[in-house]
């Protein structure tokens, strides 16, 4: 199936209504596609494997969630979203 902007955001009907992780799996799929064809520079993601405890010393303390909200923030901001 080709998913659409328009199948995503607007379904038709009740049989384009897609499950909870189909709408989000074909939503990123598009997004990521347009990204990469747009040529422009998007930030890289930092990543820690989850299984060695991922980002959850940073992610349990308040400071933590405002550090990482504050990165997001500035780093969509400088390409311009």
């Amino acid at each position: 199936m080709i998913y659409t902007a328009f199948m995503i955001f607007r379904p038709r009907t009740r049989r384009d209504l897609f499950d909870a992780g189909e709408r989000f799996r074909a939503e990123h799929s598009a997004w990521l596609t347009l990204a990469m064809m747009s040529g422009r520079k998007y930030p890289r993601i930092p990543a820690k494997r989850a299984d060695l405890g991922g980002y959850d010393r940073l992610m349990a303390t308040r400071s933590g969630r405002d550090r990482s909200a504050r990165w997001w923030r500035l780093a969509l901001a400088r390409i311009g979203l």
